[in-house]
This record gives C-alpha cells, sequence and structure tokens, in this order.
C-alpha cells in the first residue's frame, strides 16, 4: 500500500512541474461558466484544478481523518472568502504566480516529509485555498451564472480534496 500511495505524490509531483500546468485558464472559453455544471466540469477538466487540490489532499492526509474533513471544509470556506474579496474589488498582484508558488512549496513540503512544521504547511494551505477562490473569482465571478458556477467550483474542489485524502492514506 505504501508503495502505490509513493507512486502516486511522484506522478503528482512530476505532473505539477510542468510548465503548463501553471496556467490556471488555458482553455478558458467564455461559455464555460454558465451556471453549477459549468463549476464542475471547469474544476474537473483542469489539470491546474486537479493537480492543486489532490497537492492539498494529499498534505490533509497527513493529519488525523476527523482534522483532515474539518481542515477540506475549511479550504472551501477560505477558498470562498477568496471569490469574496475578488467582488470587492481588493487588488492582489501576481495572484497566478503566488498561486504557483505556493503549490510547488506544498509539492516541497510533500516530498521533504515532516522536516516542515504543520502550522507552516497549514498557513500555505489557507493562504492557497484564498488565492485559488481569487483568482477564479476574478476571472469569472461577471459571466452569467456566476453564483451557480461558483457552487459548482466550491463542491468539486471540495470533492477532489477528498480524493487527494483518500490517496494520501
Amino acid at each position: 500500500m505504501k508503495g502505490k500511495a509513493n507512486f502516486y505524490r511522484g506522478f503528482i509531483v512530476a505532473a505539477a512541474a510542468q510548465p503548463w500546468v501553471a496556467e490556471a485558464h488555458p482553455f478558458h472559453w467564455a461559455t464555460e461558466s454558465l451556471g453549477f455544471a459549468g463549476g464542475l466540469l471547469h474544476t474537473l477538466g483542469s489539470l491546474e484544478h486537479l493537480l492543486t487540490m489532490l497537492t492539498v489532499g494529499l498534505c490533509l492526509a497527513q493529519t488525523s481523518r476527523w482534522l483532515a474533513y474539518i481542515q477540506s471544509l475549511s479550504f472551501v470556506v477560505l477558498m470562498l472568502t477568496g471569490v469574496a474579496l475578488a467582488q470587492f474589488s481588493v487588488e492582489i498582484g501576481h495572484v497566478d504566480a503566488l498561486v504557483s508558488l505556493s503549490v510547488l512549496l506544498l509539492l516541497l513540503a510533500l516530498v521533504v516529509g515532516a522536516k516542515f512544521p504543520s502550522y507552516l504547511v497549514m498557513a500555505l494551505i489557507a493562504g492557497l485555498a484564498v488565492l485559488h477562490g481569487y483568482q477564479h473569482a476574478y476571472d469569472i465571478w461577471l459571466d452569467a451564472g456566476a453564483a451557480m458556477y461558483t457552487g459548482g467550483f466550491a463542491l468539486a474542489t471540495w470533492a477532489l480534496l477528498g480524493i487527494g485524502i483518500g490517496v494520501g492514506r
């Protein structure tokens, strides 16, 4: 079982290191943000989302089962906080680069193992959640059906975190 988990961790690290992963919306179409299904499909169809949420899920899997559940819900709430920041016209510069840097630091924490304090990793995950929500709300919120899109986006994100936690266990 441990060999299988190491394989998945290695795969996620290798895939996230590819330069084309850094772009959050490489194939962003105007009609993809229409409604709840658009939020689900965008999240599940974007390699950046998949790798980010699986990486966060792997990090959360290092904690107890109950704490991982609470932290995954907290991630979604913090991501929705980032959505709210974008709606209140708070400007965060270089958000794409900050999200990419956060994911790379989390991958480094996974590779190094227990050498990073858990409070530092959790702070990084919290910052990533806010930035990730901000990044996608800033890009999509003015489209039709944006509130439903955000609901689908949040639900799919929570599901991906659960998959990452499951793989990490």
